[in-house]
């Protein structure tokens, strides 16, 4: 595929013969860049009969995630509450007086606690009796989370392990495939979110149509997806963490996701990006360099680089609040358009 899929534009390779660097999948890719919009894309593209291999069994969502066990503490615990509270949920009735006087203000005054903590909750606000729409909920950790804050939690992923474990966790329906696979007896959606999904789907116009048919008036869809322009990606280049060969479909620019969403009769309401990412992405893209293009995921990582990693991310925190798309993860919030 040498066209981009949101403006039509002609792209061109920038990076060729890149190998699996986190799980060893045999063969090597390359990836175009589009020139108007600066969207990437893989090349050669997986066929669909291919992806399943793609994803080994150590996968993260093969995995059922571990259930945290009993309630946060210390000031973790007065973070969430505040949270909790800044959004509209309950909170415990002992933590009710210092959330509203410390922790709230801080969550709502500081621009690195709003947006950190934000993702905690996908910047959605309570709603009574609203429903929740995961895509690509791997093993149902964020439906948990929200069903115990009083959403109606349905689940969707292509992983049949994953979506197995999703609802042995929560009870929920989960099904098998993507959002352009689910029948309209499903119901509308007050909210839907798509976390790290996005850059994994081969056809992410026709999954995004079938997202706003999912939505309900005034529902809001939330994604989030690697920055094609974060100062790491253009940092590391060939090297980054981003590319994720051969999982990796697209990597997108706000610009290019932006073109996509409004296709798909979307419309982009807030985007910006974050840089809770920064240090770890900072840490393995640096080793894949190192090694020549592998992850050693048995070496304990030196002194020098973690206080590198940990340098690189607060560099770009700070940068994030003064140059647009800064950040490693590119943040969309969409609305259905009312043609």
């Amino acid at each position: 595929m040498s066209t981009c899929i949101a403006c039509g534009a002609t792209g061109n390779m920038v990076f060729s013969a890149i190998k699996d660097a986190r799980y060893g999948v045999e063969g090597s890719w390359g990836y175009r860049k589009c020139t108007a919009c600066g969207l990437l894309w893989i090349d050669p593209m997986p066929q669909a009969s291919e992806i399943p291999s793609l994803y080994p069994l150590n996968y993260e969502t093969h995995i059922q995630a571990q259930r945290r066990s009993g309630k946060p503490v210390g000031f973790r615990r007065y973070l969430i509450g505040g949270l909790k509270f800044a959004y509209g949920y309950r909170v415990d009735p002992e933590l009710r007086c210092n959330t509203t006087t410390c922790v709230r203000a801080l969550l709502l005054a500081l621009p690195i606690l709003r947006t950190w903590f934000g993702v905690w909750l996908m910047w959605l606000k309570r709603q009574s009796q609203g429903r929740l729409l995961d895509v690509g909920c791997g093993s149902g950790f964020f439906m948990r989370k929200m069903q115990s804050l009083g959403w109606e939690v349905v689940g969707v992923d292509p992983d049949p392990l994953a979506a197995r474990a999703a609802h042995d966790a929560t009870g929920a329906p989960v099904v098998v495939g993507e959002p352009l696979n689910l029948c309209t007896d499903q119901g509308r959606f007050d909210a839907i979110t798509l976390a790290h999904v996005i850059e994994h789907m081969r056809h992410p116009q026709a999954n995004l149509t079938a997202i706003r048919q999912l939505l309900s008036p005034g529902g809001q869809a939330v994604v989030i997806t690697p920055n094609a322009e974060s100062l790491g990606f253009r940092l590391w280049g060939a090297n980054c963490w981003h590319l994720d060969p051969p999982r990796h479909l697209f990597i997108y620019t706000s610009g290019s996701l932006a073109a996509i969403a409004r296709t798909a009769g979307l419309v982009p309401t807030k985007i910006f990006t974050i840089a809770r990412t920064a240090s770890p992405l900072y840490l393995r893209s640096a080793q894949i360099r190192g090694t020549g293009g592998t992850v050693p995921w048995d070496d304990t990582p030196g002194l020098v680089l973690r206080l590198a990693a940990r340098a690189f991310g607060i560099v770009e925190e700070c940068c994030n609040w003064i140059l647009p798309n800064a950040g490693e993860e590119l943040v969309m919030i969409l609305e259905a358009s009312r043609r």
